[in-house]
């Protein structure tokens, strides 16, 4: 990777040689994309590196990534109106919204609570480009497994996907997973940022697989992403994996197998106390498999 490549767009070359002279201190920021380019892991370089304005912002920032990690079914959910504030508390701050960096985040927080309000899907892939464009100005889905993603690049592919499936264009959602996959198989050098990402990638990609009966491919994402949870001591997203694994097998006429991923997916989601996916394990059990846990 050259210098130009790992600078653009976030800063020019003279600076990026400047920080690695010793001669600037990079804003956290920076220094988490620069890293995350580079398929590292950051927050083990930046967790303490905070003045007292950057402390505030960053509670605000890690409350928001809390609420929006849970999986919101109901658009009337209070939860939402906590993230609109958390938003809009962001935005009213100066230091916040002079960095481009901070401003795809929030970009991408908005889009996320979007998504969860059930809001125009059109409007919400006019907030996702805009977001990516502030890192990859070319953005091509062709392109994506040769990019260096930072994780907040990730991030937002991850939602261009899910709002692509969200209007039915289930294809285009495919193809921007499978170059991510190839991405960070390719590109992703930390343990860390592999486990943190790879399995929520490959849980979505094989759902995605199996909704549109390709199952094989299912299957075989699916396996992928098992591998790196196992390797990297990730597991909260094994229970998903294992559920798309028991259904392709029902589909790909493998009952008895179907039945016995079903029972393990069932007890580790139970483990997790992951509800939504042990509701639709039990209900997959009872139609399908006619058995009952």
């Amino acid at each position: 990777m050259s210098q130009e490549e790992l600078a653009f767009p976030i800063m020019d070359r003279a600076s990026l040689s400047r920080i690695e002279n010793g001669r600037v201190t990079p804003s956290k920021q920076h220094l988490e994309a620069l890293l995350e380019k580079l398929g590292l892991h950051a927050s083990s370089v930046a967790n303490f590196y905070l003045n007292k304005e950057l402390t505030e912002i960053q509670k605000i920032q890690n409350e928001l990534n809390s609420l929006l990690a849970n999986q919101i079914m109901d658009e009337n959910d209070p939860v939402i109106a906590k993230i609109d504030d958390l938003i809009s508390q962001l935005e009213n701050h100066e230091t916040f919204m002079q960095n481009s960096l901070d401003m795809q985040r929030l970009l991408t927080d908005k889009a996320t609570n979007a998504v969860n309000k059930k809001e125009n899907p059109e409007e919400i892939l006019e907030i996702l480009t805009k977001s990516i464009k502030i890192t990859i100005p070319d953005y091509d889905v062709k392109k994506i497994k040769d990019y260096f993603l930072s994780n907040q690049d990730v991030r937002i592919l991850n939602l261009f996907a899910v709002v692509n499936n969200i209007i039915g264009n289930f294809a285009e959602g495919i193809d921007i997973l499978y170059g991510l996959k190839a991405n960070l198989e390719n590109h992703c050098i930390d343990a860390t940022a592999m486990g943190r990402t790879y399995p929520s990638l490959t849980y979505n990609l094989s759902s995605n697989l199996q909704r549109i009966r390709r199952y094989k491919e299912a299957l075989d994402v699916c396996i992928d992403g098992q591998k790196v949870c196992l390797n990297t001591y990730s597991l909260i997203y094994m229970p998903q994996l294992v559920l798309v694994e028991s259904v392709c097998h029902f589909y790909l006429g493998n009952p008895e197998e179907s039945k016995m991923l079903a029972v393990q997916a069932y007890h580790a989601a139970t483990m997790f106390k992951q509800d939504y996916i042990v509701q639709t394990l039990i209900s997959f059990a009872k139609d399908k498999l006619e058995m009952d846990f």
